[in-house]
């Protein structure tokens, strides 16, 4: 039996890492002969599962590799998961030391993640990076996203926001810490759950506008220079990773773009509202059109714009 585990790590292309543990392994590190040295290496974990279980536990392809990842420790010998023993009991607080584990990384597996297939365990890491592709997944499907300076990006607002930091809250501490490398300063787990919802988001919208072109084809020979507005279309349609070119004209169009993106990422406490309202009487057919401000972090505080104007914006 595998049981996966998994930790993100940001970046200008991000790359979601898995490894897992192979029940079927013996638990104890091979002992060492001759002197023991000043420096320990860094050992091989003796029961992870090796590149083609975890491929076959996917379901799919990625790039083969190893990682340095901190566990806790009983004596020379990583101790097992929950998952993989559920008898195990991890001290607090315990020891910790660095094991290489094969692994395999990847743009998001958003199909996998989705939707976890059976036969598999997973250990409390890929439930969680499951989580936050499944909300990543409600966001695309509530429109709710914006196209950002590197791509697109999830537009976190109301409750949507509650829910980041309830996810933050839950954010597992082997994410932070595989993901510093096995020595680094761990990431804030904000950062890290938004980087990983901003991937996702890009992920799913690129996808789906994989077969429609957002410019048109260029005719005549190549350009040797292509404007950052066009580079940016080119990012939001998944052809392009990032921009390339003069690094003053990128970072002015950057700068644009965001003054731009800034109001409807924060549109700040309040926004317009419109409220259509029934005749009052059956006969009539006199519909009425008010206008006011809506709080933009409780939708039930409506404010009637007659009373801004009388308060004269005191309101």
């Amino acid at each position: 039996m595998i049981i996966l585990h998994s930790f993100w790590t940001d970046g200008a292309t991000g790359a979601f890492h898995v490894w897992g543990e192979d029940t079927t392994l013996p638990r104890k590190t091979p002992a060492r002969r001759g002197r023991k040295p000043k420096r320990p290496p860094t050992l091989p974990h003796p029961f992870a599962a090796d590149h083609a279980a975890l491929t076959g536990a996917l379901g799919g392809s990625g790039e083969p590799g190893t990682a340095a990842i901190l566990l806790p420790t009983a004596g020379s010998d990583p101790l097992p998961s929950p998952g993989c023993d559920p008898g195990s009991v991890i001290p607090d607080p315990a020891d910790c030391s660095s094991y290489l584990v094969p692994t395999i990384s990847m743009s998001v597996p958003i199909a996998h993640l989705a939707d976890l297939p059976a036969g598999t365990r997973y250990g409390a890491t890929h439930q969680f990076w499951a989580q936050v592709a499944r909300f990543a997944l409600g966001l695309v499907v509530r429109q709710s996203f914006v196209p950002g300076p590197r791509g697109w990006e999830a537009l976190i607002r109301g409750e949507d926001r509650d829910r980041v930091i309830r996810l933050t809250r839950a954010l597992p501490p082997a994410c932070r810490f595989w993901a510093a490398g096995g020595g680094g300063r761990p990431p804030d787990p904000e950062a890290l759950v938004t980087s990983f919802l901003n991937h996702t988001v890009h992920e799913i919208v690129t996808g789906a506008l994989e077969d429609q072109p957002l410019l048109p084809k260029p005719r005549g020979r190549p350009r040797k220079k292509i404007p950052p507005g066009e580079q940016w279309v080119e990012i939001l349609s998944g052809r392009r990773d990032d921009f390339t070119g003069d690094a003053p004209e990128i970072a002015r169009f950057v700068g644009e773009l965001d003054e731009w993106l800034s109001p409807k990422i924060d549109p700040g406490p309040l926004r317009a509202c419109f409220r259509l309202e029934e005749p009052e009487e059956e006969e009539s057919d006199e519909w009425r059109l008010s206008f006011h401000l809506q709080a933009t972090d409780d939708p039930g505080i409506v404010i009637p714009a007659a009373d801004v104007w009388d308060r004269r914006g005191e309101a």
